[in-house]
């Protein structure tokens, strides 16, 4: 079953413009591999990844609601600067 082998969900967005960002959309594990260190190495990654490409603003998307997922960007200094509500309609 394909469900039993997703260990972990990312989206990522990257802009060579005149902006030069990135952006991380969509980021989670499954709860069986949490507390071993790779959600947190992933984001080193992420980092790393982005200042290899001379990244000059990274931005990263949750749920307005997920406290504890802002608590963790903001341990990579990501700060708060905007919120809005998406509403999504499946056909």
């Amino acid at each position: 079953d394909t469900m039993n082998r997703i260990y972990w969900i990312l989206s990522l967005e990257y802009a060579i413009d005149e902006r030069n960002t990135s952006t991380v959309n969509l980021s989670g594990i499954k709860d069986k591999f949490r507390s071993k260190g790779i959600y947190p190495a992933f984001y080193y990654y992420l980092v790393k990844w982005s200042l290899d490409r001379n990244v000059k603003y990274s931005y990263a998307s949750t749920q307005i609601t997920n406290i504890s997922q802002q608590k963790y960007f903001m341990k990579f200094g990501y700060k708060l600067v905007s919120s809005y509500y998406t509403f999504h309609k499946w056909f």
